[in-house]
């Protein structure tokens, strides 16, 4: 009876692409597909999987709600440099511009362009990467790129979980900081 009730809800289910264009609200929160396009969905598109990864913008809704009000953030999965630029080039910057950015690629050299983040103008960029991984993730270039563009970088490997803050004061905290003994 019980997996009979499991497979009825696997069916009930709804799967649908990223593309961008897609829309919806949810509770006071707009959340909005940037990236890819339908174009670039096709497995022949040309483009890496990383290339063909969802770019998601969440936006508050909500109008006179103290701190949060308007507030977003943009979570760029694995764009690459030349998909960034496509990227800039046909959306709005309106559309671009976040509070928080979530860097493109695990902050790897051939990501986290001057186009992307002169549009995005983060005050916070996190970096999604294991610490001590193989590829050497955020990359000191891209580092320096994203304090120069004026945003406060945080680092995983350096942070552990990351906290942003979007419904109160607006700011950010580390589980490390809150927990500082691994066990924890």
């Amino acid at each position: 009876d019980l997996i009979r009730e499991h497979q009825k809800l696997h069916r009930r289910a709804e799967h649908a692409s990223c593309v961008a264009g897609r829309t919806w609200d949810w509770d006071g929160v707009r959340f909005t597909f940037l990236h890819p396009d339908e174009p670039g969905l096709r497995e022949d598109s040309g483009l890496s999987d990383n290339d063909r990864s969802c770019v998601l913008k969440i936006e508050s809704t909500q109008a006179g709600h103290g701190a949060w009000a308007q507030r977003s953030a943009l979570l760029m999965g694995d764009l690459e440099a030349q998909q960034e630029r496509r990227l800039v080039a046909r959306t709005a910057v309106a559309s671009l511009r976040a509070d928080w950015l979530q860097v493109p690629h695990h902050g790897s050299r051939t990501s986290s362009t001057d186009e992307l983040l002169h549009a995005v103008r983060p005050k916070w960029a996190v970096v999604q990467a294991g610490a001590f991984n193989r590829y050497g993730h955020p990359h000191p270039t891209v580092l320096a790129r994203l304090q120069a563009h004026g945003a406060e970088v945080v680092s995983s490997p350096t942070c552990g979980a990351h906290f942003w803050h979007s419904d109160r004061r607006v700011g950010q905290s580390c589980w490390r900081e809150m927990a500082p003994a691994y066990w924890q």
